[in-house]
């Protein structure tokens, strides 16, 4: 499977994902970012805006949620 430029770039970056409102609702994708402090920081901005909120890095760990 081929992955397209734009896959390929966010798997190069940290990703914030969210769920709104309940467990039963997929992530989405809110934003990703180059460096991961920067991920981290947006990521504890928002977290009260969201149900449950992650950053993942490029190789597809959690390494922040809340």
């Amino acid at each position: 499977m081929e992955l397209s430029s734009m896959d390929n770039k966010i798997l190069s970056q940290w990703v914030i994902q969210y769920r709104p409102d309940k467990v039963s609702q997929p992530w989405s994708i809110l934003d990703s970012y180059d460096k991961r402090v920067n991920a981290i920081i947006k990521a504890y901005q928002v977290s009260a805006k969201y149900f449950m909120i992650k950053v993942i890095d490029p190789d597809g760990n959690i390494i922040w949620s809340s």
